[in-house]
């Protein structure tokens, strides 16, 4: 067995064996740009005089789009691309393979070719924030370069290190070489089915530290797989495995920490939590690793790689056919079966793949991305989060009202990396319908507004910090659901590598959430102290609007959700002058930038 020992070349070039942990990065949105602490913090206002602000940065003269290479049938060392197992795993109009019990198309790559983890290196944010990362820190640009590639290129980094050698975005840029073309690739099939169980679950395989089988095996739960025309066709042997199902098998990935450079850019020794779902999962109702699992226990795989139709049917289907496109007569339905449709909740991305199909040249259609996006909103809408107004009052012209933020998700929300945020919207509105008071309004470009319909100055690059809060009664006050990091010197700041802990973290926590966990140190909340109410599963947050002539009033509450916040770009495009940013900035002002609803109540004065 080989393991991901991608220090060895690093050291060779003398990068240091703290290198070891950058393999950072994960897959979906990353932002990562300069910024200065301007308040917030562990109390309810800023803590330091707010900076001068520069306000939005002016695009520099749009630049050339990167035109990426599509994927053709390769092969480098362990790896192929994804065309090999397009063969028999693609729906085929004569095959009843791999559709569910409404005959829908449900092939592991009809599915997988519009995800995140299809479009990793494509994804043009990863690319932006890679480069801006790098001009940030440019005496540790190379080593940037190849270990973010460890996570969003992986199969070809993967190569690369086996060889003693290093990835370079410009190899991939060409798609010229059976490397570039299995990077290009994304975290695709011969990847994640030829992991090993070896070490799963613990740090030694976090930050991409996986352990890939040297004998092309291709790991699934079935029993007796029907092999010879895999083996034959791909050279893989399918093998059965319970891990590929389990919740350790996405922790090598999505358990990231990353090494922390001082503000003289000089390596510490110390690691950042950069995203720990897996952390948080198992510090929930919900982890099967628990002594004694609830009912409610579930592994990742059963939200985001659901083995239930859209109508909530289990799907029992074959899982493969003949390249000719009609059924294998060996082969009968197997139960269960996984969608791969790795659902999140990154829509902006996967519109602006569908949308910039000629630049990014991604395998899926614009059917498959609407299908991904539909049932991400799904997702986002029902099983994420609910929003509930718990009390309201009316007495002396002072509105006094309670809203309970409740999370239903198996980690904290949002999660992973730091550019996502949630927050709450809150309008009152008098009896004709006019507006107010507001908190948490938003603009076309998905930036929070005060109550003159002017974005917060926490929504500009180097602006102040919104702290948790435990009641609002200014509309320049918003509850936003975010994690920021915090430098070696305690000040907020938006480059990953500058991370030492964290200034910020009042994500909403998962049900079951214990403070002595045995991993809380990597978890542990941040600038909520003093807030009794938020714990495991939910926060309450009070509002009070005074001055209110008499009459009746609604309360319109909303939970609503980014996975680029417009503050974490108004970072990014400090650096607009690089291409890749530049680029970006084009694909991302031209997309839908409102923010996705995840709940929303109403209440209506007496």
């Amino acid at each position: 067995m080989e393991n991901r020992q991608t220090w060895k070349p690093l050291l060779a070039a003398g990068l240091g064996f703290a290198s070891l942990a950058l393999a950072f990065l994960a897959i979906g949105t990353h932002g990562c740009e300069g910024g200065q602490d301007a308040g917030g913090g562990s109390g309810g206002t800023a803590n330091v005089p707010p900076v001068t602000r520069p306000g939005p940065v002016p695009p520099s003269p749009p630049q050339p789009p990167i035109v990426l290479p599509a994927v053709i049938d390769a092969q480098d060392g362990h790896f192929r691309t994804h065309v090999v197992c397009s063969t028999c795993h693609t729906n085929a109009a004569g095959a009843t393979a791999m559709r569910d019990s409404a005959a829908r198309e449900i092939a592991p790559v009809n599915l997988w070719r519009a995800t995140m983890m299809a479009n990793s290196f494509r994804d043009p944010y990863f690319r932006a924030v890679l480069a801006a990362e790098k001009d940030h820190h440019p005496q540790h640009a190379a080593l940037i370069e190849d270990t973010c590639l460890t996570c969003h290129a992986p199969q070809a980094a993967y190569e690369a290190h086996q060889s003693g050698g290093v990835q370079t975005l410009a190899e991939l840029y060409t798609g010229a070489t059976p490397r570039a073309q299995v990077g290009i690739d994304g975290v695709t099939c011969t990847l994640c089915h030829q992991v090993e169980p070896t070490g799963l679950g613990t740090p030694a395989t976090y930050t991409a530290k996986f352990v890939i089988s040297p004998n092309k095996v291709a790991y699934a739960r079935h029993a007796n797989p029907f092999s010879n025309p895999m083996v034959g066709t791909s050279g893989y042997t399918p093998t059965q495995a319970s891990h590929t199902s389990q919740s350790k098998m996405c922790a090598t990935c999505h358990t990231l920490h990353t090494p922390v450079l001082d503000l003289n850019n000089n390596i510490t020794g110390n690691t950042f939590p950069e995203q720990a779902p897996y952390y948080e999962w198992r510090n929930s109702i919900f982890s099967t690793e628990a002594a004694s699992p609830t009912t409610q226990a579930a592994d990742c795989q059963t939200c985001h790689m659901p083995s239930v139709s859209q109508d909530g049917i289990a799907i029992s289907t074959r899982i493969a056919r003949r390249p000719a496109g009609d059924d294998f007569p060996p082969i009968s339905p197997r139960q269960p079966y996984s969608r791969h449709s790795m659902i999140g909740g990154n829509t902006i991305m996967l519109s602006i793949l569908r949308d910039r199909a000629a630049d990014l040249n991604p395998a899926a259609s614009a059917a498959d991305f609407n299908h991904l996006i539909d049932r991400t909103r799904d997702l986002l809408e029902n099983d994420t989060a609910d929003v509930t107004i718990t009390s309201i009052n009316l007495a002396g012209g002072t509105l006094d009202f309670d809203v309970l933020v409740a999370n239903r998700t198996g980690h904290k929300f949002p999660t992973s990396y730091l550019s996502r945020r949630a927050w709450l919207r809150v309008l009152v509105k008098d009896a004709s319908g006019g507006v107010v008071w507001r908190s948490g309004d938003y603009d076309s470009a998905g930036r929070i507004l005060d109550g003159a319909n002017q974005p917060l100055a926490s929504e500009a690059a180097h602006g102040p910090i919104q702290p948790h809060r435990q009641s609002i009664s200014g509309q320049d006050e918003v509850q936003i659901y975010e994690a920021v990091g915090a430098d070696v010197a305690g000040n907020a700041t938006f480059s990953l590598l500058f991370c030492n802990s964290y200034y910020k973290d009042n994500r909403l926590l998962p049900q079951g959430w214990s403070d002595t966990h045995p991993d809380i140190n990597h978890m542990r909340p941040q600038g909520v102290t003093g807030d009794g109410d938020f714990g495991g599963g939910s926060d309450s947050v009070h509002y009070q609007v005074s001055g209110l002539a008499a009459g009746s009033y609604t309360v319109e509450v909303q939970l609503l959700f980014q996975t680029i916040s417009a503050r974490e770009a108004a970072e990014v495009f400090l650096h607009d002058y690089l291409r890749e940013v530049n680029v970006f900035r084009q694909y991302y002002e031209a997309a839908q930038r409102t923010p996705e609803l995840i709940d929303e109540d109403t209440a209506t004065t007496p």
